[in-house]
């Protein structure tokens, strides 16, 4: 400390802002900086000296010497100060008390070298001049330079070549439109990491620079964008009776495609493109987007809902945000903006609120409950009503007659599904029922309009002004030009995560299987339980839930896999052959007309968790099982193979071609899942895990069973009923398969199932082409064709191919088809519809021989002139 002031460089604030003298004395410190002390011609540099202008004499701190690693050592005739080495530093003497330095040995208590600013910049790899003015100030010891090396280090090169970033983009900067449509901002948010339920992908936002109003569409694809903008610019250019002026987007390919280019051309409407890869110039926009998606998922939250009614709650929040004041608007609403009206929201109801609706009384009997608990999900916009869902049903109700329970919390067994708005809902006058009510009725004739992707999506406009009317006649169902859309298809399927299960109706049966399935492991030992070897990242693991029908279609068995997420597996390292054969449906057919000709029976067994009895070659480790994790840390090293890994297929298929090879059984030279003796009384077809018996005496199948109940664990299920998705009827006459649940459900999957029935798969006086197809009325991504076509492939390969012929017309127009295609794959399933009932009928006692027929046509491919050639063999009395 000092009271000199002049002898001080460098100086600077400091945190000290006052110091106590020995008579508790308190003296004012103005600043610090850092001096130079002479002693017999050396120098010794000295850093953060406080001025203390009150201060009588200058002073030394021994706490800082010390703390410097430095010793001092005091005696009666003075003190002495010892670097490391134990060589003196410094001496002083004792006069009046205290001690006054008289001599400097050797070198300096603090070595500091004033150097330019710029110089310790580059010392410390290019620091910022803030955080290097805070290091000399005492952060650290050492670093001494004046304050004028600000402009240097701001000009550096190096850095401006290695740390340069962008210009900051400030809102003062922004300027509002003058006037509606004058500029409009879009910018598209996907794709989703789950599909809504109606198959939307993304989510489309055009927001209005003037009034802040947020409109919102919902997309399966990324090139439904133009045509979506199209539809915006009719709405809200009929709405205004204004044109929009300006269109800002980014550079996605959505926005630059040269049809998009040439409608903005011709409609003398501007588009303003962001700079590359400045996504800041769209700021609105995407800030939009990020405001939208975290409200929604605050709203799925909330209503206990999962990621796939994500479109749903976009829309709601669309809905609220318009409704809702903006800093830019002084006081008022988007809406209030847009429409000159104030908004009400008087009515405004937590989404997923539990609500009370009441039903007519044209609708129940005297002793009826005169009203239903359903779940709120939003507001009509052609409607004055809301939108409801009965979550035992999934049926949507629009009704004004609604009690709200919003403090309740939803059940967690109720099972939620959003239906669309759609033109197919059959309203009721409110002038003319007593009971203002609306219930959907889903006709299959009838198809959904372009423009409304999504199952969740409610626009809040009306997009389609087509009126159609709800009385169904041959008029309007003989022909529906509007293309049919995935909101129609509505699939409820088993929980796909642990928490659908805990969570649904099913919970108690979930968690039994989940535990038959966690005994079955330990039974197995399919795993020990280790520490993850360093250098090893573990496979991790799901479940996989299924409900397994009767014959009959109702539910006879729960199961819960336990699965590793096999594709992170490393070729070579973790696995190497892969392949694993299964029977084919052709195969089934020939052994069943063979049974019938040999009068076998069938027999049906099934592999308990086949694949964790397969041996492995490779060192695996997985993650522990969810709900089953024992909170060590520990990982489960692999002993038996785990469905999901790449080769787990091929380690049962091994195992057990070896079993039954070592039980005296021939393999099939042309199908390798096919075991027989060589009398062809005991056959065995092997579809994974489930085996079909064919055998003549008991006495043979009980010796069977025996030896693979001694080598598997096996299920014995009995007569053959259902297998791999055929039904399978025997008596003393017949055998009979078909497939008529797994119609009825595709069907109903995709909203056929009322459907009118005709009496051919397909028209012989239709002739399908590529040349149908052009960009006008291409139905590519808005119908789900090929999701129908993959339904029915499986029919016409196991039990039906009566649709054979039609399905391979189809199948070739997968990637790229118009209403004429989609009209015929409907059609076959129209004839399904009637002929839902039809089986292939084996008459038992048949010695028929095998039959084949063949035949071809000339050239009959419209588009390449092809030839098409068909056959079919039959043995015994079906094909």
């Amino acid at each position: 400390m000092t009271s000199n002031k002049e002898i001080l460089v460098n100086m600077r604030p400091t945190t000290i802002k006052t110091i106590c003298s020995a008579n508790n004395e308190k003296l004012s410190v103005q600043c610090a900086g850092d001096t130079t002390i002479m002693a017999q011609g050396k120098e010794i540099d000295v850093n953060e000296v406080l001025f203390v202008p009150d201060l009588a004499v200058n002073l030394l701190s021994i706490n800082k010497i010390v703390e410097k690693g430095y010793k001092v050592i005091f005696n009666a005739g003075g003190c002495s100060i010892k670097d490391e080495e134990n060589k003196i530093v410094l001496k002083s003497s004792a006069k009046n008390g205290v001690y006054k330095i008289d001599a400097v040995q050797k070198c300096f208590l603090t070595k500091t070298t004033k150097e330019s600013a710029i110089t310790w910049h580059r010392r410390m790899g290019h620091i910022n001049y803030k955080n290097l003015v805070k290091m000399r100030d005492g952060v650290v010891n050492g670093i001494a330079f004046d304050n004028n090396g600000a402009v240097d280090i701001n000009n550096c090169e190096v850095c401006c070549a290695g740390k340069q970033t962008r210009a900051s983009f400030h809102p003062s900067e922004r300027k509002r439109a003058n006037h509606v449509l004058d500029l409009i901002h879009s910018d598209l948010c996907g794709p989703m990491e789950k599909t809504s339920i109606g198959g939307a992908k993304y989510f489309l936002t055009f927001l209005d620079d003037h009034t802040r109003k947020i409109f919102v569409y919902f997309l399966t694809e990324k090139t439904d964008v133009f045509s979506k903008f199209k539809d915006f610019k009719a709405e809200v250019e009929n709405q205004t009776d204004r044109k929009i002026k300006i269109i800002r987007t980014d550079n996605g390919g959505e926005y630059v495609s040269k049809k998009f280019e040439h409608y903005l051309k011709i409609n003398g409407i501007q588009h303003q493109l962001t700079a590359a890869y400045t996504p800041e110039q769209n700021g609105r926009a995407e800030r939009m987007n990020r405001t939208i998606v975290e409200r929604a998922r605050c709203m799925l939250i909330d209503a206990n809902l999962d990621k796939s009614y994500w479109a749903e709650a976009v829309n709601m929040v669309a809905y609220v945000i318009n409704r809702s004041i903006s800093s830019v608007l002084v006081n008022k609403t988007p809406e209030e903006v847009w429409s000159k009206k104030k908004s009400d929201l008087s009515d405004l109801k937590i989404f997923g609120s539990k609500v009370m609706v009441h039903v007519p009384k044209q609708k129940r009997k005297k002793w009826d409950v005169k009203s239903k608990k359903m779940i709120f999900v939003g507001f009509d916009s052609n409607t004055k009503g809301f939108r409801c869902i009965n979550p035992s049903t999934k049926e949507l109700i629009i009704s004004r007659d609604v009690i709200f329970h919003e403090n309740y919390q939803n059940d967690s067994n109720d099972e939620i599904c959003i239906i669309p708005n759609s033109d197919s809902v059959r309203k009721i006058d409110e002038e003319n029922k007593e009971d203002d009510v609306i219930d959907i009725t889903l006709e299959s004739s009838e198809v959904m309009d372009e423009n409304s992707k999504d199952a969740d999506y409610i626009p809040p406009r009306r997009i389609d002004t087509t009126k159609r009317s709800p009385v169904k006649t041959r008029s309007n169902t003989a022909k529906d030009e509007r293309p049919l859309n995935l909101l129609n298809f509505v699939f409820f399927t088993d929980p796909v995560t642990v928490h659908e299960a805990k969570n649904s109706s099913d919970a108690i049966h979930w968690k039994r299987a989940m535990d038959e399935e966690m005994q079955a492991h330990k039974c197995n030992n399919t795993w020990t339980l280790v520490d993850l070897p360093l250098g090893v990242k573990p496979i991790k693991t799901k479940w996989v839930f299924k409900a397994k029908c009767d014959d009959e279609g109702n539910i006879s068995r729960y199961k819960a896999r336990l699965v590793a997420k096999g594709y992170s597996q490393k070729f070579g390292v973790d696995y190497n052959e892969t392949y694993s054969p299964v029977v084919r449906y052709t195969s089934i057919r020939y052994l069943i007309a063979l049974a019938a000709r040999e009068n076998l029976k069938i027999y049906q067994m099934d592999v308990t968790t086949a694949f964790l009895q397969g041996d492995l070659n490779e060192s695996i480790f997985i993650d522990q099982p969810d709900e089953f994790n024992d909170g060590t840390n520990r990982v489960c090293k692999l002993n038996k193979a785990l469905y999901g890994l790449k080769q787990a297929g091929r380690m049962w298929n091994l195992k057990l071609d070896a079993a039954l090879k070592n039980y005296c059984l021939n393999k099939c030279v042309s199908d390798p899942c096919i075991y027989y003796k060589d009398n062809l009384e005991l056959i065995i077809a092997i579809y994974v895990d489930d085996f079909l018996i064919f055998y003549k005496d008991e006495s043979e199948l009980y010796d069977l069973k025996t030896f693979l109940n001694n080598k598997f664990h096996m299920k014995d299920i009995g007569e053959a009923k259902n297998c791999i998705g055929i039904r399978i009827s025997q008596n003393n006459e017949t055998i009979e398969l078909d497939q008529g649940n797994y119609i009825l459900n595709v069907l109903k999957r995709f909203g056929m199932e009322d459907c009118k029935p005709v009496g051919t798969p397909c028209d012989t006086n239709l002739k399908l082409s590529i040349s149908d197809v052009n960009d006008e009325n291409t139905l590519v991504g808005k119908v789900p064709y090929q999701e129908v076509i993959g339904s029915l492939l499986f029919l016409s390969q196991a039990t039906r191919p009566d649709i054979s012929f039609a399905m391979n017309n189809v199948s070739r127009f997968n990637k790229n088809h118009s209403e004429v295609h989609w009209q015929a794959v409907k059609r076959i399933m129209r004839y399904l519809k009637g002929t839902m009932n039809h089986k292939l009928q084996f008459i038992k006692g048949d010695k028929s021989s095998m039959h084949a027929y063949s035949d071809a046509d000339w050239a009959s491919d419209a588009d390449e002139r092809r030839s098409c050639t068909g056959f079919v063999i039959k043995m015994g009395s079906a094909a």
